[in-house]
């Protein structure tokens, strides 16, 4: 009986706690009827933690940062690249101006191997190029200057060369022995040059098959104007010029002269010159004192 009463008790005790009820019955062997209570929180209001909403961070993340947008552009630099095109005018300064037309110095040039000269220039050198303007041809001279000039050359049993190298181009001389002579063989050259009326002009001119300045050997050759034909459009002009190859003496000076012919002309044409002033100045003294003989055999009345 009391076993019976503190197991009803405790079932009471959960009932309450549970929301079971107990029903009452008579006797002690009716048995429990139970009914189920609908159980219900405590709020009707849903609580906010355990909503699945997202949170406004989740919206922002996908969003690109502005920096990326500003990456995929170019940068202004890259526009800024092109000025290197600026680097062409270096070559108008490699272009020399035009030199002012004055009769060049002479130059003196010697090539020697050891102690010993094989060839000696003494010769003022002009250059004459025709060239083409934006409506016709011109002729230009260009004078090579000895203190800008570089000189080198070789010498050879058979050949002399000479070297003239300055800051617009360069000229060359080649000269060759023969049993009885030397002469010039061929003459190379090729200058940049800003002639009037051009931007700057390059031109180059060889000639190999030349027989110039024949003399014998042991003698000089000299003239006071020679020009040379390189090309049609190019030519050396050798002034007031004094030139040997091969053969010198042991003081190495230049050998007996040997003039060329236009030299020797204008030798002649001086001397003819001169005898036709000598019988102008006696034809008209002549004339003077016959004429005063004459006056002077009249008598007055």
């Amino acid at each position: 009986m009391n076993c019976a009463l503190f197991l009803g008790a405790v079932l009471t005790a959960y009932g309450l706690a549970t929301g079971v009820t107990q029903t009452p019955c008579s006797g002690l062997n009716c048995p429990w009827t139970t009914s189920r209570a609908t159980l219900r929180p405590a709020s009707t209001r849903p609580p906010i933690t355990t909503t699945p909403k997202p949170t406004p961070t989740n919206h922002t993340t996908p969003k690109p940062t502005p920096t990326n947008h500003t990456t995929s552009k170019p940068t202004p630099t890259n526009h800024t690249t092109p000025t290197a095109h600026t680097t062409t005018t270096a070559h108008v300064t490699v272009i020399p101006s035009p030199t002012p037309h004055t009769d060049p110095e002479p130059g003196k040039y010697n090539v020697t191997q050891g102690n010993k000269i094989c060839l000696k220039v003494f010769s003022s050198i002009q250059i004459r190029v025709r060239y083409n303007t934006t409506h016709k041809q011109e002729w230009g001279i260009f004078y090579i200057h000895p203190n800008k000039v570089k000189p080198s050359g070789t010498c050879g049993e058979v050949n002399a060369t000479l070297n003239l190298k300055f800051p617009e181009g360069h000229l060359s001389f080649v000269f060759k022995r023969t049993p009885k002579s030397f002469l010039l063989v061929k003459i190379n050259s090729s200058i940049t040059y800003a002639f009037p009326g051009t931007k700057g002009q390059t031109v180059k001119a060889t000639n190999d098959k030349m027989e110039e300045l024949s003399t014998p050997l042991g003698k000089s050759y000299s003239c006071s104007n020679r020009s040379l034909e390189v090309s049609e459009f190019f030519w050396v002009d050798l002034m007031k010029d004094h030139i040997q190859a091969f053969n010198f003496s042991k003081s190495n000076d230049f050998g007996p002269v040997t003039s060329c012919p236009q030299d020797g002309n204008h030798v002649v044409a001086i001397v003819v010159g001169v005898v036709v002033a000598v019988l102008i100045i006696v034809v008209i003294i002549a004339y003077c004192v016959g004429r005063k003989r004459n006056n002077a055999g009249y008598q007055s009345i």
